[in-house]
């Protein structure tokens, strides 16, 4: 029996947001659209599927928001990060730079890293990773084109400090190995698991511990666990740079492939978030799970899949929220194997049929995450102050800073009330005492 105390499924509180209260009946229309999976579960935040936060969430990359371009086969100069951390991925070189795909996996986008201009593709990701001591978690989705040596998924950090993902050598086994203060007593392995031409999810958990030390990791391929260690490195607590998508610090390990979303924690992460955050990878991609599959509604509420759950007593999940909207939380009674996992079908953004320049079709894209869309609606839509208001809420959500500021001081140059709704809207409380943000609405 599932007992629910008061407010379970409630929506987030954005104060006094323009974004919910400017246009309540599309709001509707999105819930319209949304389905509860019972089950039961466990605890909420706003990161994949709903686990985790920017306290913990340290990297999050999805191809359907914060990419430089949404054209196929334009490249990509930059790859916002959307964990609140602003771990953005960057490329200034040219020939270095991937390409986007807008029909890649199960009709979501991809970045795509190959060598067809003669030089491999990467980005560069800004100096960081530097605690592990809690744990580490780590998801890649992804489509390996054809094998090259020792293709790497992400790599952190110079050789002597370095946490990488990778095909070992040139096989199709999966490798994840940490070096620490220049040595490593050897990596974890799944042998055959890279099936190039696949849409597939990678998965790393690895214990904390206070180094120098080792734990134990695993490893899994699409729910299933495909390799364990009792001996792989801690990570140092060293502030990482030389980190990379799609290269190594050894200056190779180049991919031939697509990228669709890729996630880090610096924390190990419970079984039943793991299970959750699986599902919610899922559901996106289309990918068939091997075990767990907690969610039935793939074929038509597959957008923005989070939820709660719980394993046993030790691994529970019990608060979560989707896009910023829909929270669950504080569940109690429930019993082992339990879950509730809850998508939405896209049915705002549907409604507007071949409408593609209105405010509310952007604030649509916004409710269900794709903030790439919502971006391309508003700059050509009538420039109004709640499209300017609008659009630095999405700057604020895909930590453009430049965006909010901006955007911030256009609003309120054509409507001053945007002023003091600014100062309590919660979709800018990470910036209110940020001396840019004061500026802007002064």
């Amino acid at each position: 029996m599932i007992v629910y105390k008061r407010n379970i499924v409630s929506f987030y509180p954005l104060l006094n947001s323009r974004l919910i209260s400017k246009s309540l009946q599309r709001l509707l229309l999105l819930f319209a659209g949304l389905i509860l999976v019972g089950g039961i579960i466990v605890n909420a935040q706003s990161g994949p599927g709903g686990v985790g936060s920017s306290g913990n969430n340290l990297l999050w990359l999805k191809a359907d928001a914060g990419t430089s371009t949404t054209v196929t086969g334009l490249p990509i100069t930059s790859w916002l990060d959307q964990s609140g951390n602003a771990m953005n991925a960057t490329q200034g070189t040219p020939n270095r730079q991937p390409k986007y795909v807008s029909n890649a996996m199960n009709g979501r986008p991809a970045v795509l890293f190959n060598n067809t201009d003669g030089i491999y593709d990467y980005l560069n990701l800004p100096g960081g990773f530097s605690n592990f001591t809690a744990g580490l978690s780590a998801f890649v989705v992804t489509n390996p084109i054809a094998a090259g040596s020792w293709d790497n998924f992400f790599n952190l950090g110079t050789i002597a400090e370095n946490i990488g993902l990778m095909r070992f050598n040139i096989s199709n086994n999966l490798f994840y190995e940490v070096y620490a203060g220049g040595s490593s007593p050897g990596g974890m392995t799944g042998v055959g698991d890279i099936i190039n031409g696949t849409d597939q999810i990678f998965g790393i958990l690895q214990n904390g511990g206070v180094p120098p030390a080792t734990s134990n990791a695993w490893m899994y391929r699409n729910n299933a666990e495909i390799a364990n260690d009792v001996n792989i490195n801690v990570p140092r607590n060293i502030v990482r740079n030389s980190n990379y998508i799609g290269h190594d610090s050894w200056g190779s390990g180049d991919m031939n492939g697509e990228i669709a979303e890729i996630i880090i924690y610096n924390t190990r992460i419970n079984t039943a978030q793991r299970y959750i955050i699986e599902n919610y990878l899922s559901s996106k991609y289309g990918i068939a799970l091997t075990g767990n599959d907690y969610f039935n509604f793939d074929a038509t509420h597959s957008y923005e899949v989070a939820g709660i759950g719980r394993v046993n007593a030790s691994n529970i999940h019990n608060n979560a929220t989707s896009s910023g909207i829909l929270n669950i939380s504080n569940a109690l009674g429930m019993s082992d194997n339990e879950y509730l996992l809850f998508g939405q079908d896209n049915g705002a953004v549907n409604s507007f049929g071949t409408v593609k320049c209105d405010y509310n079709l952007a604030l649509a894209h916004v409710l269900s995450g794709n903030y790439n869309a919502a971006t391309a609606t508003l700059n050509c839509a009538e420039k109004t102050a709640e499209v300017y208001y609008l659009q630095a809420i999405v700057g604020a959500r895909t930590s453009n800073d430049n965006m909010v500021f901006e955007n911030l001081k256009k609003a309120i140059s054509l409507d001053g009330t945007y002023r003091e709704t600014a100062k309590e809207d919660r979709e800018f409380l990470k910036y209110y005492s940020n001396a840019d943000f004061q500026n802007a609405i002064k």
